[in-house]
């Protein structure tokens, strides 16, 4: 039962397999996880890269604890390319996978679209998008590059923090849409080849950051 008048005592948080990680103060940086109440209750935020059914486990200073029912954690797939050269994007030898937040990685089984975490191309890779795709939180590195044949459409999604995130090349040579929204960021010493007639649909100074 929640104690509406209690304000005072203070809550460690932690689950039953030890992967989630707690926000106590709203910060976005993860590993604070103990919080006081407020009027019998709080809110925090909790994060947890491991794919998995948990426990959250609230501890008060008198170990008094509270367990939540099974929490069931997904956690969508981080990509990158192969570190071989790279190849076409709709090809899944072109890259590897992680579901365990980027810790470990292997063969892909699928390939990336916008549906997904974060795709990285590195440095030394050339992934050539011959068929429309939607993406998104994707950054090229130093040496990496994304080549966007003719006819084709790339499509930039609008999803979490920067969309493309060009340290190396991009070459558009078919056409880029970038939905509202979306942002592009172009690093120093990056590079941008514009080789077609087509506009970049939706760019405009709000999208590059």
């Amino acid at each position: 039962n929640t104690v509406t008048t209690d304000s005072s005592t203070v809550v460690t948080m932690t689950s039953g397999s030890g992967n989630v990680q707690f926000d106590s103060n709203g910060d976005s940086t993860f590993g604070d996880n103990t919080k006081t109440l407020t009027f019998g209750t709080f809110t925090i935020s909790a994060v947890d890269n491991t794919a998995e059914t948990t426990t959250i486990i609230a501890t008060d200073a008198n170990s008094k604890t509270g367990t939540s029912a099974n929490v069931v954690v997904s956690v969508l797939p981080k990509y990158r390319s192969n570190g071989t050269g790279g190849g076409p994007w709709a090809t899944i030898s072109t890259w590897q996978v992680s579901t365990d937040g980027g810790t470990t990685w292997g063969a892909a089984t699928a390939t990336p679209t916008s549906a997904d975490d974060t795709v990285e191309i590195l440095n030394g890779d050339t992934v050539t998008v011959a068929a429309p795709v939607t993406v998104d939180q994707v950054t090229v590195d130093a040496s990496g590059q994304i080549t966007l044949n003719s006819s084709v459409t790339l499509t930039l999604a609008n999803g979490n923090g920067t969309d493309l995130i060009i340290n190396g090349t991009v070459l558009n040579q078919g056409t880029l849409t970038v939905n509202s929204g979306a942002a592009i960021a172009l690093n120093a010493n990056a590079t941008f080849i514009h080789n077609t007639t087509t506009s970049v649909s939706g760019l405009d100074r709000k999208s590059v950051v």
